[in-house]
């Protein structure tokens, strides 16, 4: 039970695009978050039930210490 619930809770982490406060410092920035979002893709599906969610345990694998992502597990996708 422990090793989904970190799987879930790093891939949430790794998904969400963890800022970096510098960042803002950067001239640079907004072109750079325009440009990203320009290459995002399109499509998919957005759902935030509980069957989504369960999708996303079965997303992620502990093995030999290595956490494993595969995210096309974990369609349709949602945010928190």
């Amino acid at each position: 039970m422990w090793n989904k619930l970190a799987c879930a809770l790093i891939a949430g982490f790794l998904g969400s695009g963890c800022a970096n406060p510098a960042a803002a410092d950067d001239p640079d920035f907004n072109r750079k978050v325009l440009a990203a979002v320009k290459v995002m893709p399109a499509g998919g599906g957005y759902d935030g039930s509980d069957a989504t969610k369960n999708l996303l345990h079965g997303a992620c694998d502990l093995t030999g210490g290595k956490i494993r992502v595969n995210a096309n597990r974990a369609r349709p996708s949602f945010c928190s």
